[in-house]
């Protein structure tokens, strides 16, 4: 049997990330909470993982999402492209809708999974 090594993103890297989405987009922190959410449920539904190549543009769609399922005024594909420029705008939109169809557009995040993992959230910020 062969050994899989699978490498996994650096979790410094992600919230790095995220952190210049919230000053890209202005948004709330209930939409990384939703994004997570989302994201979780895209991992579980197409059995994919994160890894050093996709976590960028996964975490990217999936706040993207969030953030148009929960505001008004979401983030533009144009601005998405700023913060990770090896999309294209047309790109960026290509893989946000194959991401919606591998999802089955199954978007909307229950009060149930968003306490959950805001619970989890807040457990973590105080270790």
């Amino acid at each position: 049997e062969k050994l899989k090594l699978v490498m996994k993103p650096r979790l410094t890297n992600i919230r790095k990330f995220v952190r210049c989405y919230l000053e890209v987009s202005s948004c709330s922190f209930e939409i990384i909470i939703q994004a997570h959410v989302i994201l979780t449920r895209f991992l579980k539904k197409t059995q994919w993982e994160l890894r050093p190549t996709n976590w960028r543009v996964l975490t990217l769609i999936s706040l993207g999402l969030a953030q148009k399922c929960q505001e008004e005024n979401s983030v533009s594909p144009i601005d998405l492209t700023e913060l990770y420029p090896i999309y294209s705008t047309r790109d960026y939109i290509q893989l946000e809708i194959t991401f919606l169809r591998l999802l089955d557009y199954e978007c909307n995040v229950c009060h149930r999974d968003f306490m959950s993992v805001k619970g989890l959230f807040i457990r973590k910020s105080q270790i």
